[in-house]
């Protein structure tokens, strides 16, 4: 099963013989002492891209500490953190047209009025609210009757 998300020189070549090429590389310069040539020299009796394997192999020291950058395994996740962030920022535009296509809420208070608006009158014990014609609707008015039956909760 190959990556669809690599790199398409990294297609090309199966993991087995990347793993092979480098550890070939990694050996010979051990062996030698010696790293001059010794990438194009095991690239050309391979058969593969003397850049690709230059690639692979810095990357091979990358993962094992012995050079400075991102790991193999640091590289996939900032791929995925990038692939998110572009998602979210698409989201993210997506939201504020739609804010802005639908404007404010129709439930939504003015701007020019306050939040909270103070009492008009002092109010004891009861709850006062407007009604039709603007008479009070007066809320549980007296003493509360034995369960007859009918709601008393709101009588005006």
């Amino acid at each position: 099963m190959t990556d669809t998300n690599a790199h398409p020189s990294s297609r090309r070549y199966p993991p087995e013989i990347k793993e092979r090429a480098v550890r070939m590389v990694q050996e010979t310069m051990e062996r030698n002492g010696n790293d001059q040539g010794v990438v194009s020299r095991v690239a050309r009796q391979l058969g593969i891209g003397v850049e690709s394997l230059r690639a692979w192999v810095r990357q091979a020291e990358i993962d094992r500490g012995t050079r400075a950058g991102l790991t193999s395994e640091e590289r996939v996740r900032m791929r995925e953190l990038e692939r998110e962030n572009k998602e979210l920022r698409r989201a993210n535009e997506i939201l504020k047209s739609a804010a802005a296509f639908f404007g404010r809420s129709s439930t939504a208070a003015p701007a020019s009025e306050p939040l909270h608006r103070g009492q008009s009158r002092h109010v004891r014990g009861r709850a006062d609210l407007p009604g039709p014609g603007g008479r009070p609707v007066v809320l549980l008015r007296g003493p509360l009757p034995a369960s007859s039956g009918e709601p008393s909760a709101i009588r005006s």
